[in-house]
């Protein structure tokens, strides 16, 4: 963390840091978990005792997928469905230069977008063409470039009875 600085300065800092993240976790000091384990050689962030966002939203999107393309499709779209209200948008995206982020963020955005995807064609299939069409909306935010998502508007607008609109989007796509 602190290369340059003497070993024992450095030291002292992270048992710092260490401790201010155990107080903004635990504030009171009553809950009696241990959210930061660490010894001389590592830390690690105990993630049985604190959920982390980005990895509740994998880990739903994942089992959510499977269970789907597995042909459990009720469990599995509850799964996509809380997983996509789990996604909040870009994972650290008030930190856009993180080198360290970017892999988590482009994991996170693709997963989102397999599953607007999914959630897209069931809503399509189950006759919902207008929740369909704000799926492949979201989707085109989050990837302008997205072939399957300006199609599957065009399709869910002509679907929908609005030819002018999917004629347009078309157009534009």
């Amino acid at each position: 963390l602190w290369p340059d600085d003497d070993p024992a300065k450095a030291s002292n800092r992270l048992s710092v840091a260490l401790s201010t993240v155990r107080k903004v976790l635990d504030p009171d000091g009553e809950s009696g978990r241990e959210y930061i384990d660490a010894d001389r050689e590592a830390v690690r962030f105990d993630t049985a005792e604190a959920e982390v966002d980005v990895e509740a939203f994998l880990g739903d999107s994942r089992r959510g997928r499977s269970l789907f393309l597995a042909g459990d499709r009720d469990r599995g779209l509850g799964l996509l469905l809380a997983a996509e209200e789990r996604y909040a948008g870009e994972f650290l995206e008030e930190e856009p230069y993180a080198d360290w982020a970017v892999s988590l963020r482009e994991e996170a955005r693709t997963e989102y977008l397999n599953i607007a995807r999914l959630l897209a064609e069931a809503s399509s299939e189950a006759g919902d063409h207008d929740a369909a069409a704000r799926r492949y909306l979201r989707m085109i935010e989050r990837d302008p470039f997205s072939e399957p998502a300006h199609l599957g508007l065009v399709v869910a607008m002509r679907r929908s009875g609005r030819h002018g609109a999917a004629r347009r989007l078309y157009g534009t796509y």
